[in-house]
């Protein structure tokens, strides 16, 4: 991961694919509904792995890895147990799941946004490390 991180696209890329998929899940054929379950499968792997590979570098001491990744693992879950039952709620409403894709779809993008946000404090902590272990050798050799 180390040798990625510093690429934007890394980060992004997953989640906007993930975002565009779901809306072909509303063409109907079995060709395109089988590809892109594939498709969404392998995808849908990355993304968590990217997520849960940051927590703990984001956080700023030792002490703190263990509630990063708690609030992590609470997000996914609320996930989890949330989106189900809206998506059956809008089915309900609407009749139809088109709806429940396109909320898909919104939350995707909601994910992108996030994705990014990460790989931007990702690489504004890497900087804040790396002018503190510039300042602590600056003071060692001039004090």
């Amino acid at each position: 991961m180390k040798k990625y991180e510093n690429n934007l696209l890394l980060f992004v890329l997953p989640p906007l694919l993930m975002a565009i998929i779901w809306l072909s899940f509303l063409i109907d054929s079995y060709i395109v509904l089988y590809g892109s379950a594939v498709i969404l499968g392998v995808i849908g792997g990355v993304t968590p792995t990217i997520l849960f590979a940051s927590a703990p570098r984001l956080e700023r001491r030792k002490e703190t890895i263990g509630i990063a990744m708690s609030i992590v693992i609470i997000g996914e879950n609320a996930g989890i147990l949330i989106y189900p039952e809206m998506y059956g709620i809008l089915r309900d409403f609407t009749g139809t799941f088109t709806m429940s894709f396109w909320m898909l779809m919104f939350v995707g993008l909601m994910t992108v946004i996030a994705s990014a946000s990460i790989w931007k404090a990702w690489k504004d902590t890497d900087a804040n490390k790396s002018e503190n272990a510039d300042n602590i050798v600056y003071e060692k050799n001039y004090q």
